[in-house]
């Protein structure tokens, strides 16, 4: 969940009011996973961690993780934690959304997550 005005984001927002039209509020929020893809294939029962980074207008990017709200859009196939950590627990497709809130405006970025398994040794299944 959001935690305005404490860690990261404060380095956003410090000395700023709450204004849409704001430079130094964050403008961009965009998920980053272990490599520079958007659809990252995960064994099941691995995990992977996801990090949540906000740029502003003038181009501060922070690491703000630890103050957006994940959800897994498919929670059979794969959780997610309040850290970004994400665990994949069946074969198939789940969406990571994230959301950050700041000045009255909500940042979404969202990744793909496709859980697979080995069947019988030979190949592996996935949606």
């Amino acid at each position: 969940m959001s935690r305005l005005g404490t860690g990261a984001l404060a380095l956003l927002l410090v000395g700023c009011a709450e204004s849409a039209t704001n430079p130094s509020l964050p403008n961009t929020l965009v998920l980053d996973g272990p490599d520079s893809t958007r659809k990252f294939n995960v064994a099941a029962g691995s995990s992977i961690q996801l990090t949540a980074r906000a740029t502003n207008a003038q181009g501060n990017v922070v690491d703000v993780s630890g103050l957006v709200a994940f959800v897994s859009r498919m929670p059979g196939v794969a959780t997610v934690d309040g850290t970004g950590k994400v665990t994949v627990h069946a074969s198939g497709t789940s969406y990571i959304i994230a959301s950050l809130t700041a000045g009255g405006a909500t940042l979404l970025d969202s990744v793909a997550v496709v859980g697979w398994t080995w069947t019988s040794g030979t190949t592996r299944t996935h949606e």
